[in-house]
């Protein structure tokens, strides 16, 4: 499938450059797919689909310094998964009602757990795009350290300094705005 979609890119540096970023950040991003779906059937199709992206987008890619690509496709990758489980997550009332009622659940208690999330949520993306990208890397799409660095171009200890500030500045925003986490 992916070569089908690298086949309608027309130039041929841009055909290669599209192979060569697949053979090279595949595995990477079929291991932020599988964090995201727990499924290897959607995290193979995550894959084509990011590829299938990345093909369209080849020209942002020759513009951008070589070191930077895989994590601008670790960007698309979680942007895509992350609309994708999204829309997997909406439920209809129904759902939602024998979910509370298996597990007990009050209305109240649930709009208290979404809101705070959702604050959460607004806090980091407050935060200037270094300090937030590692932070969603890091807690939203589930990736080490380690890895985090590899797709940023950083070291394993900028990446834990940046999380440690982002901490922070999360918790003086929610202070703010009364909320204690």
């Amino acid at each position: 499938m992916i070569y089908y979609f690298i086949s309608m890119i027309e130039n041929e540096d841009d055909r290669t450059l599209a192979e060569r970023l697949y053979f090279e950040h595949r595995q990477e991003v079929y291991k932020i797919a599988m964090s995201f779906f727990k499924d290897t059937d959607r995290a193979e199709d995550g894959v084509c689909d990011v590829f299938e992206l990345v093909c369209k987008n080849i020209k942002q890619f020759t513009q951008v310094d070589c070191n930077k690509h895989g994590a601008l496709i670790v960007v698309y990758s979680k942007n895509l998964f992350r609309n994708q489980w999204r829309r997997d997550k909406i439920i209809t009332f129904e759902e939602l009602d024998d979910k509370m009622i298996a597990h007990g659940d009050t209305t109240e208690n649930i709009v208290i757990e979404n809101s705070s999330y959702s604050e959460i949520l607004k806090a980091i993306r407050s935060l200037d795009e270094k300090y937030s990208e590692v932070c969603t890397l890091k807690y939203f799409i589930g990736l080490q350290d380690v890895e985090i660095a590899e797709a940023l171009g950083i070291t394993p200890e900028n990446v834990r300094v940046r999380l440690h500030r982002s901490r922070a500045m999360v918790r003086k925003q929610l202070a703010k705005e009364g909320l204690e986490v």
